[in-house]
């Protein structure tokens, strides 16, 4: 855009498979008072993870000259 193009668009490919993203921490058999509140936040937060490090490994950037 900064170039002048426009209808610019970042397509992206190659995704990193699952079994080789972070794994959400599973719940325990018995799980004490308060713990099923940390779990969702580790998960939500290995989610946010695996976003960041772990994103599609190919891309192009297209766009059009006006």
């Amino acid at each position: 855009q900064s170039a002048g193009f426009v209808d610019v668009q970042v397509v992206t490919h190659t995704p990193v498979p699952d079994d080789q993203r972070l794994a959400p921490a599973p719940p325990p058999a018995r799980e004490p008072k308060g713990l099923a509140a940390v779990r969702e936040h580790v998960n939500r937060e290995l989610a946010r993870l695996n976003d960041l490090l772990f994103s599609d490994q190919e891309y192009h950037v297209r766009g059009t000259r006006p």
